[in-house]
C-alpha cells in the first residue's frame, strides 16, 4: 500500500511538472481579495477583474525570459477609467501570453483582464488592448494623437542551442522576445519599420530638417522607445 502511494504521489507530481502554467481560478474575482497587500491606494475592487494563476516548475528549463522588464521590481498604474486608477508594485508584460500580470507571493500571478481595465503603465510605459489580426491583443503605446498610433508587440520565439559535447556547461534551449512597430490609423493596422529614413519621409523637406535639428540637439536615438516617442511628438506638434 505505502509502494502504491508513493507511485500515485509521483505520477501526481511528474503531470504537474509537464505544464509550464496551470490555472488556479478561470474565473472573474474580486482583485482587492484575491491579491490583498498589492493595492496601494484603491477603492475600485468591483472594477478591476482578472484571474489567478499559478506557475509551476517548467521540466524544459528554459533560459531567457518571457517577460519584457528583466525583474518583477516595476511600478504600474492600473487606469479603469478617467477618474478611476490605482498605483501596484511588483508588475510585468509576458509576452508569451500576452498578458499583464502582477506577482504575488512569489508563486501566483494575477492576471489583469482588459474588459475591465482601460490601459496599465509600467514603469511610465503604456500598455493598451487593441483589435489585432482579428483578435485582442495587449500592445505598448509608443505614441498616440487623434491621428495615428505608433504601437509596439512583443512575441516569444525558442532559441534551439547546440549542446556541450564535453557537457562543461550546460546549453539550455532559451526564450527570445521579439519585437515589432505598428502605424495604426481608424482601426488598421500597417508594420512599420521605425527608422530615422522611413519616419522622416513621412514629412515634407522643411519639416524633415526641423525634426532632425530636434534629434540631434536632443540626443535622441530611434532605437529608444521612449526617444521615439518624443519625437513623435515634436513631429507631429511642427506639422499642425
Amino acid at each position: 500500500m505505502i509502494l502504491l502511494l508513493a507511485m500515485a504521489f509521483s505520477l501526481n507530481s511528474l503531470a504537474q511538472d509537464t505544464a509550464e502554467e496551470a490555472s488556479l481560478s478561470t474565473s472573474n474575482s474580486n482583485f482587492i481579495q484575491s491579491v490583498s497587500g498589492l493595492v496601494q491606494q484603491g477603492g475600485y475592487e468591483n472594477e478591476v477583474r482578472g484571474s489567478f494563476y499559478f506557475y509551476v516548475k517548467n521540466v524544459r528549463k528554459l533560459g531567457g525570459s518571457v517577460y519584457v522588464f528583466d525583474d518583477w521590481d516595476n511600478k504600474g498604474i492600473v487606469v479603469v477609467d478617467e477618474e478611476q486608477k490605482f498605483s501596484i508594485d511588483n508588475i510585468n508584460f509576458n509576452a508569451l501570453s500576452n498578458e499583464i500580470q502582477a506577482q504575488v507571493d512569489g508563486e501566483k500571478v494575477y492576471i489583469f483582464d482588459f474588459n475591465f481595465v482601460d490601459e496599465v503603465y509600467i514603469n511610465n510605459r503604456k500598455f493598451k488592448s487593441y483589435k489585432f489580426q482579428g483578435a485582442d491583443r495587449v500592445l505598448e503605446v509608443i505614441y498616440s494623437d487623434d491621428s495615428f498610433s505608433i504601437l509596439k508587440d512583443y512575441k516569444t520565439s525558442i532559441k534551439k542551442n547546440d549542446p556541450d559535447p564535453l557537457m562543461f556547461k550546460e546549453h539550455k534551449d532559451e526564450y527570445i522576445i521579439k519585437k515589432a512597430l505598428y502605424i495604426e490609423r481608424n482601426g488598421n493596422m500597417q508594420k512599420f519599420k521605425f527608422s530615422k529614413r522611413n519616419f522622416l519621409n513621412q514629412f515634407d523637406k522643411d519639416t524633415r530638417k526641423d525634426i532632425e535639428k530636434y534629434i540631434k540637439d536632443n540626443k535622441l536615438s530611434f532605437k529608444n522607445p521612449y526617444h521615439m516617442r518624443d519625437i513623435a511628438k515634436y513631429a507631429m506638434s511642427i506639422q499642425s
